[in-house]
């Protein structure tokens, strides 16, 4: 039976969340919680041993979650957690009662919800050494040396009084309708929440395999999407990721898809421009697409840079911080005969009494140093509200 004094009718998911995150920190257990873009219903898988994989395809692997940083997944490391538990809902009373089948060892306590989070400003020489990089980038860019780089920053911020993973990550499925809102906590990875707009490969119970390519962002400052107004920079930074895309489609000899696109759309308060890719596997002979597009794929232009060895060399060389689980991959992998695998944009981690916001922009020989820093500052803002409420 499950041990709690409150009824288990008065628990809200926010404290059924929080207590779920404590539990498996006791136990050093990997949990991820998700809801996928659109969807209402929400996925609690616990596992109990998380492993690190190296050559295993994604076809290959039972029900699970995976998880894969910025560098390591570029070399094929995978994190993966067996679904040795899994559940969905979409209602909080059923969530308990599920919770009371699969957990009886788990205590669940009322979440206070009071915390109080201070963004720390930015130092002037942290700004100054972003916008250099942003220059170094633009000259490497004019030398013929790259099509295009993505350079990304990280922020703090402090929190004060009872802090409530679980109400952030309620806020954020109010606020983030279309994208992959996640919260994932590992012994290797720690605690990260995210709301993710850009699917990186995908199969539904269709067959119908998807990768996406996102790129270009502007405040939508109360705008509709066929107000939107792209600059050619805008415009030409998204061109580089579908290019990257056709021609890995291509390499593998694969001219049997459909492209949707570009459009724009909306995440949260900010606009971004999209093209979708599809490919009918009933139709053609790829078993393994998924794995083999996963492998051509990431680190995308989107989030690195063209040509993409370069580029990762780039980042890593001027960046001066680890990204870690930023702009790596993650996601639900063979459950009920689907596979919905994202960038890991949007997103922070959380560790003791601080949370780190991560945010990149795209450069091109058009790109302004400030402008890039200022589309940074938008994109962590996004998220920093709902930490808010």
């Amino acid at each position: 039976m499950i041990e709690t004094e409150i009824p288990v009718q008065t628990l809200n998911s926010a404290s059924v969340i929080d207590s779920l995150v404590q539990y498996c920190k006791e136990r050093q257990y990997g949990l991820a919680i998700w809801s996928l873009p659109e969807s209402n219903i929400r996925n609690f898988l616990i596992s109990h041993c998380p492993q690190i994989l190296q050559t295993h395809t994604i076809e290959s692997l039972e029900n699970g979650f995976v998880i894969a940083s910025f560098e390591g997944g570029s070399k094929g490391e995978k994190l993966y957690l067996k679904a040795d538990v899994h559940f969905k809902t979409d209602n909080e009373t059923e969530l308990t009662k599920e919770l009371l089948y699969f957990l009886p060892d788990l205590k669940i306590e009322k979440t206070q919800q009071n915390h109080i989070i201070t963004l720390k400003p930015a130092s002037l020489e942290r700004i100054n050494f972003y916008k250099n990089a942003v220059n170094l980038a633009i000259e490497s860019i004019n030398r013929n040396e790259h099509k295009k780089l993505v350079l990304a920053r990280k922020r703090t911020a402090t929190i004060s009084g009872i802090f409530s993973a679980g109400k952030v990550f309620e806020n954020i499925n109010k606020v983030f309708k279309t994208t992959f809102n996640s919260i994932i906590y590992t012994p290797d990875y720690g605690l990260w929440i995210g709301a993710s707009p850009e699917t990186l490969v995908s199969r539904n119970s269709k067959n119908i395999f998807k990768t996406v390519a996102l790129a270009g962002t502007q405040a939508a400052n109360g705008k509709s999407e066929k107000e939107a107004v792209w600059s050619q920079k805008e415009i030409e930074e998204q061109a580089y990721v579908s290019r990257f895309i056709v021609e890995r489609l291509k390499k593998i000899r694969l001219r049997e898809f459909e492209d949707i696109g570009p459009k724009t759309v909306r995440v949260g308060h900010l606009f971004h421009l999209k093209t979708e890719y599809l490919v009918d596997l009933n139709e053609v002979d790829f078993p393994d697409l998924l794995s083999d597009m996963l492998e051509m794929l990431h680190p995308t232009s989107a989030v690195c840079g063209m040509p993409k060895e370069a580029a990762m060399e780039f980042v890593l060389a001027n960046e001066n911080f680890s990204r870690e689980l930023y702009s790596g991959y993650l996601g639900p992998v063979n459950i009920g005969e689907e596979t919905h695998l994202f960038v890991n944009l949007r997103c922070v981690k959380i560790e003791n009494k601080e949370i780190t916001f991560f945010a990149g922009a795209g450069i091109t020989e058009d790109s302004d140093p400030e402008k890039e820093f200022l589309e940074t500052e938008t994109k962590m803002d996004s998220l920093l509200n709902c930490f808010k409420h």
